[in-house]
């Protein structure tokens, strides 16, 4: 697995990533970070490019600048996306 940060309007959003394919995101649930699908990844890595964000606020990546409503996450999934150039991904969430 590697690690990286894309640059979005939010601010640095670090993810894990391994594989190639038909990209995969992975989003955690609150209070965690893209670490609890450390196992998962190289299970899914051989068919998929898999990428597991860190959410704003969380893990390594850099904070919202006020408090947030879901709506913001989603906006910082799209912004994600559109940072790496992805334009359709499969999502997988946990809460």
């Amino acid at each position: 697995m590697e690690r990286a940060y894309a640059n979005t309007a939010v601010g640095q959003i670090h993810y894990i990533f391994e594989g190639d394919g038909d990209p995969i995101i992975l989003l955690h649930h609150a209070g965690a970070s893209a670490k609890e699908f450390a196992t998962v990844i190289p299970l899914l890595s051989p068919k998929w490019r898999v990428l597991a964000m860190d959410l704003p606020g969380h893990g390594g990546s850099d904070p919202f600048p006020e408090a947030p409503l879901i709506q913001d996450y989603a906006k910082t999934v799209v912004a994600f996306m559109d940072a790496l150039g992805i334009e359709e991904a499969h999502l997988v969430g946990l809460h």
